[in-house]
């Protein structure tokens, strides 16, 4: 914002700007030319929100809320020490959250926006934009992270419903951001991420797309109409034929043209030709073979594996854990017809284990 000619900041957070990173930042800010005014409180807080509209310098002309709180698990990626205790909590499938642990989640971005909403109008003030930080997990979903995919959601429409107001409002959809923010600080975190579905940004990118979204809220000439209230980033196009993204008609438009890329072969031809074998009565053991190529090529996609897993050995060994034993769970049901149970799964003595149970439970229901 400084380096594009703002000359009076108000940057509100709960955590203060004490520690090295703010200040060098804040250094460079004044080093443009630019004022700031700083407020600790908490976006979440409406009183916080109006003391933040009271005490800046100038009257707020626009607004950049890019507040979160996300609780994942890593704690079996990340040595424990390298994040205080209380912020060291596990993913949870909806259904076993708390009301506390959804509501820990959303506060900060629906209450917060509303909040700065509501302040900008009781302050009267005329936003020439209103950016809201949003995350493509609200497009696609996140494994464990419904709270967090909700208040993403939420955003997305809060766009829409201010706009329906005659409002300037226009959401970010984010992606992996590279090399700062939390992706970034976490190393292990980054290098379970799948390249082939998702697109990371550097910073400099990041400057443009907020750019990009604020000329995208000018009332007589936004960049582009169509998308005005939602900007989505972080999806490369086109997706690759085995891209889980597929599975959802919603992104068929994304597979096209040459994408057949590099890496794993997807599933699809190989489960065809399972059945095929299943059909023909082949012996178990050829059948067992084939159902451990499918499922091996099934995990090392999803648990982004450099390479395939050793049949016999365990598959806790690789990582899987209830979040992903669910994932898979899903995936037989709906690709091989094969009800499992996730302790099932995630008590399997092997890959080969595994399978061998899926096998007969596939036998048994084509035999019934």
């Amino acid at each position: 914002m400084a380096r594009n000619g703002a000359k009076h900041l108000a940057v509100m957070s709960r955590s203060g700007h004490d520690d090295e990173k703010s200040q060098a930042v804040l250094r460079n800010i004044r080093a443009l030319g630019a004022h700031v005014d700083l407020v600790v409180g908490d976006v979440s807080s409406l009183e916080d929100v109006k003391r933040t509209f009271c005490e800046s310098t100038k009257p707020i002309g626009g607004v950049i809320q890019g507040a979160m709180v996300l609780r994942v698990c890593i704690t079996h990626i990340l040595p424990v020490r390298t994040l205080p205790v209380n912020k060291i909590t596990q993913d949870k499938i909806f259904t076993s959250m708390t009301v506390q642990e959804f509501h820990q989640v959303i506060n900060c971005k629906v209450q917060g926006t509303w909040n700065l909403h509501t302040a900008a109008l009781e302050a009267s003030c005329t936003l020439d934009f209103f950016t809201l930080l949003s995350s493509i997990s609200g497009v696609v979903g996140q494994k464990g992270q419904a709270n967090y995919a909700a208040a993403n959601v939420f955003l997305d429409a809060f766009s829409l419903y201010r706009r329906s107001l005659g409002l300037a409002s226009t959401t970010v959809d984010l992606g992996v951001i590279e090399d700062v923010g939390y992706i970034s600080e976490r190393e292990a975190l980054a290098a379970r991420l799948d390249t082939t579905i998702w697109t990371g940004i550097n910073e400099g990118l990041l400057h443009k797309i907020l750019r990009f979204s604020i000329l995208q809220q000018h009332k007589t000439a936004p960049i582009n109409v169509a998308s005005a209230p939602q900007l989505i980033t972080g999806i490369p196009v086109p997706q690759k034929e085995d891209s889980f993204l597929l599975r959802d008609a919603r992104f068929a438009g994304l597979c096209f043209g040459d994408n057949s890329g590099s890496g794993v072969k997807g599933t699809g031809d190989n489960v065809q030709a399972f059945f095929l074998l299943l059909k023909a009565k082949v012996d178990s053991a050829v059948l067992l073979t084939a159902a451990i190529d499918i499922v091996n090529k099934w995990f090392v996609r999803s648990l982004g594996l450099g390479e395939p897993m050793e049949p016999a050995k365990p598959l806790a060994g690789y990582g899987l854990d209830s979040l992903a034993a669910v994932e898979f769970r899903n995936w037989a049901r709906l690709q091989l017809g094969s009800e499992l149970t996730t302790l099932e799964i995630t008590n399997a003595k092997s890959l080969s284990a595994l399978c061998e149970k899926i096998v007969s439970k596939i036998s048994a229901a084509q035999a019934a």
